[in-house]
């Protein structure tokens, strides 16, 4: 069976995140400049990502670039033992 392969054009950024002691400095921002930016360098038409909590200060930066909330998931903690 082949599949033919097309360059994505859909990105996801995963678990992006700015250390405690660092956040209010603009480094989020900055880094998810950076992040759109690469992905208009690629031809991206679209880029998935999403902080834990929809009222978190992550979800607010991503409304600032233009994000709009398209799903919810919900995070369980998982121990068997």
């Amino acid at each position: 069976l082949w599949a033919r392969r097309r360059p994505p054009t859909h990105g996801r950024l995963l678990l992006g995140a700015v250390a405690p002691l660092w956040r209010r400095r603009g480094i989020g921002a900055q880094l998810l400049h950076q992040v759109l930016r690469h992905a208009q360098e690629e031809r991206g038409t679209g880029l998935a990502c999403g902080p834990y909590a929809p009222d978190s200060a992550a979800a607010r930066l991503m409304e600032r670039f233009g994000a709009q909330p398209m799903q919810r998931y919900h995070l369980y903690e998982w121990n068997a033992w």
